[in-house]
């Protein structure tokens, strides 16, 4: 079971390092875009598109961040009533 769960944390870890990775490339290639971009409209569409990923991100984790606090209200009533 501790082998089990163990590995279960394994890769749960390289998926969050994976995540981060592939942020940091979609920022890196937002930034690459403002950049180069000629004409200051572009520019202006792109950063609402960036502000819009990192307001998305900031819902997913507030998301993530209340299914595990549930999770974990579930886990600790179901112990609980098995007492």
């Amino acid at each position: 079971m501790q082998q089990k769960k163990m590995a279960i944390d394994e890769i749960l870890k390289e998926k969050r390092i994976a995540i981060a990775e592939i942020r940091a490339e979609m920022d890196l290639a937002i930034d690459e875009i403002l950049c180069e971009s000629d004409n200051p409209e572009e520019g202006l569409k792109v950063n609402d598109m960036a502000e819009a990923v990192k307001r998305k991100r900031k819902k997913g984790k507030r998301d993530s961040d209340r299914r595990v606090r549930d999770a974990d209200y579930d886990s600790h009533e179901k112990k609980h009533r098995e007492t």
